[in-house]
């Protein structure tokens, strides 16, 4: 015969396990859990790919203000002009490189590890060196950002014939500061191009200088719309900016090669639609 106390004791027991089971989990109530935490991991993940994103061109714009910086040291101790563009494949050694020569403006000294100096890459250039241009083996890289000029020596004449005149084009062209008019509407460096320089190689003035490199390669391929279809931009004031590629007629990547490098469907402005942005020299 069950007396008070063992009644109390089941009834005591009874409250403990209905308690228990109220605590735990359903599986409805765990899937609906589960169901909650992928909408909240589907709308946060994108935000969080955003910011890091903004994150890296805000620090490729911090780079690039600190290179501009060193440009501005070294037109002060050289009489005002502009460290003049050159291509690394044509240099005969790394002092005659620009971006070499801006090393002593910047604390830095030229060793084997160079290349590899963080500064010198946008945090979103994968390829700082495209695969299918240039004579130099892929994979060796020297710097993401290119700046805007072109310039070559005149060649003597043989002959009666006239030799191949003086070329300068763009700010890195072998100009003096005060000979760019509009300062703060001319680029002076951008991010990633053929050989670390860029020009607009379609300009008649440039095929007088027998300049063959086609305004896809130059404009679409080789320029680095890292940030969105955007990029960063050195102007020869001093500012950082960004711009955004327009869209044009896709073209096809050279020898078929297909990286993160090209971007066949953005383009710049050409120097005949944006000559303030382009520079000088492209006057006739």
């Amino acid at each position: 015969m069950k007396t008070k106390a063992h009644k109390d004791n089941g009834k005591l027991y009874s409250r403990r396990l209905t308690r228990r089971w109220s605590t735990a989990f359903t599986l409805i109530e765990l899937l609906v859990v589960i169901s909650i935490v992928s909408l909240l991991m589907g709308i946060l993940l994108p935000a969080l790919s955003r910011a890091r994103k903004a994150a890296k061109k805000i620090k490729c714009a911090s780079q690039m203000r600190q290179i501009d910086i060193a440009f501005e040291l070294y037109a002060i101790d050289w009489d005002g002009w502009i460290i003049t563009a050159k291509r690394p494949m044509l240099a005969v050694d790394g002092q005659s490189v620009w971006n070499f020569e801006l090393l002593p403006y910047i604390g830095e000294q030229l060793d084997k590890d160079f290349d590899k100096a963080e500064l010198w890459f946008c945090p979103e250039d994968k390829d700082p060196y495209p695969l299918g241009y240039g004579n130099y083996p892929h994979g060796v890289p020297l710097t993401s950002f290119a700046l805007n000029g072109y310039y070559a020596k005149a060649k003597p004449s043989r002959g009666m014939r006239p030799g191949t005149p003086e070329a300068k084009l763009g700010p890195a062209g072998h100009f003096k500061t005060h000979q760019v008019q509009m300062p703060s509407a001319c680029m002076l460096m951008v991010e990633t191009s053929y050989s670390g320089q860029i020009y607009d190689a379609e300009h008649p003035r440039a095929a007088k200088y027998g300049l063959s490199i086609s305004h896809p390669s130059h404009h679409r391929m080789t320029s680095g719309f890292y940030h969105n279809g955007s990029m960063n931009v050195v102007f020869v004031d001093g500012h950082v900016g960004n711009i955004k590629g327009r869209r044009s007629e896709p073209v096809s990547p050279p020898n078929g090669e297909k990286t993160g490098m090209f971007w066949p469907d953005l383009t710049l402005p050409s120097s005949t639609e944006k000559s303030q942005f382009w520079g000088p020299g492209y006057r006739k």
